[in-house]
């Protein structure tokens, strides 16, 4: 069992993580496939940042639609954490776009 248990664990799939996308890669790529400019996209994502936060502090869940739910927790030293909880993604389901954002992006391959 124990042989078994460890091949399992050598041998299941794992995602491979490479570089990490942060607030100005990500206003930069949906400014170029939006109408919308940069710094707009900017600060629209800050202002998304603070308003969830401000409702995680206030111990509400708060929910985007294709994206998940972020939850509040607070660990036993007393310090407010955050959970998320992925919206499941079933094996050959297509990812649902907005109409402004193309399903296969050439320049991401």
């Amino acid at each position: 069992m124990t042989s078994r248990i460890k091949a399992i664990n050598h041998y299941h799939p794992r995602v491979k993580i490479s570089k990490t996308v942060d607030t100005q890669a990500l206003a930069e790529y949906i400014g170029e496939i939006s109408t919308f400019h940069e710094s707009e996209v900017t600060a629209m994502l800050k202002g998304l940042s603070y308003v969830m936060l401000k409702f995680i502090r206030k111990g509400r869940s708060v929910k985007i639609e294709g994206l998940g739910t972020f939850l509040p927790n607070v660990e036993l030293s007393g310090r407010v954490d955050l959970q998320y909880r992925a919206e499941p993604v079933e094996a050959g389901d297509e990812m649902r776009h907005p109409p402004f954002i193309p399903p296969s992006p050439p320049h991401l391959g």
